[in-house]
């Protein structure tokens, strides 16, 4: 997903502040859907700490993946 949205930001032209915004919203976006839909809502069931190994885990992990490709397509675009 962070991927995703690295183009997503980078097709936006999306500069600064506004891109990490739009990584920020984006990936909270895609796992309360991942929540809803592969847990069922019962997310204590599969993870022992939900909130810090879905989001924080998610989010400082994937950073780099959607620097990568928001700098790459940005670039393109521009």
């Amino acid at each position: 997903m962070a991927l995703a949205l690295g183009v997503g930001a980078g097709v936006l032209t999306l500069e600064s502040v506004y891109g990490f915004l739009f990584y920020i919203i984006g990936f909270t976006l895609t796992n309360l859907v991942f929540y809803q839909i592969c847990c069922q809502g019962r997310v204590k069931e599969f993870f022992r700490k939900p909130l810090h190994e879905v989001f924080i885990d998610g989010i400082a992990s994937n950073v780099a993946g959607f620097l990568m490709m928001w700098c790459l397509v940005f670039a393109l675009v521009k």
